[in-house]
């Protein structure tokens, strides 16, 4: 039996599947060498870009 998602909640679903494996990416990365050039240089921008489609989706 197969869901029937509106293209929003599938834009969500595909978004958060992205930002938990990011995020799992980031605390690997932050763990090995953690400083603040690393969050802000990599951590936050992997946030805002995962971010901003669904700003975008959600604002049209």
């Amino acid at each position: 039996m197969r869901f029937q998602l509106g293209p929003r909640l599938r834009l969500l679903t595909w978004w958060l599947g992205i930002a938990i494996t990011g995020a799992l990416i980031a605390a690997a990365l932050i763990d090995v060498a953690y400083s603040r050039f690393v969050y802000y240089f990599v951590v936050m921008p992997i946030g805002g870009v995962l971010l901003f489609p669904l700003a975008y989706a959600a604002n049209r």
